[in-house]
């Protein structure tokens, strides 16, 4: 129905992280020893690990998981509906419940030159809304 993509918040170094850091150091390479004692003290963002490259920091750090030396705590980054869950909502949901919406600030961040106020009020209401890439037009029509 929906999919998503999460993204590394922060890195915490795990004990076993510690215990090679201080016996198996020579066992990590140079990077693996940066990821790892950049976040000996507390937990970090990635790009605290000092590596300018977020794709090989990004390898590094999975790597580092992998082994257990780190873990992750991660946060979802996006989030969309997929063609099943668009076709569920248009074709198989029923809402319930009730509701009262103000779309003013909607309106003013999509039309910032209108000063106007709209209210919708009825018994069902869905709203889905999507980032957009060219100016599209839309009209409703509402029946009773």
């Amino acid at each position: 129905m929906i999919q998503f993509t999460e993204k590394i918040a922060k890195i915490r170094i795990t004990a076993e992280g510690k215990t090679a850091l201080n016996k198996n150091a020579e066992q990590l390479t140079q990077l693996q020893l940066k990821v790892l004692l950049a976040c000996q003290k507390k937990a970090l963002a990635p790009s605290g690990t000092r590596i300018r490259s977020a794709q090989e920091r990004q390898a590094i750090i999975e790597k580092l998981a992998l082994l257990g030396l780190i873990t992750l705590e991660s946060k979802i980054h996006e989030v969309w509906l997929t063609p099943a869950g668009r076709q569920y909502l248009a074709e198989e949901y029923t809402p319930t419940g009730g509701g009262n919406i103000n779309l003013t600030g909607l309106k003013q961040k999509l039309c910032p030159n209108k000063a106007t106020t709209s209210f919708i009020s009825c018994k069902y209401v869905l709203i889905l809304v999507e980032p957009f890439y060219k100016t599209e037009r839309h009209s409703c029509t509402k029946s009773l």
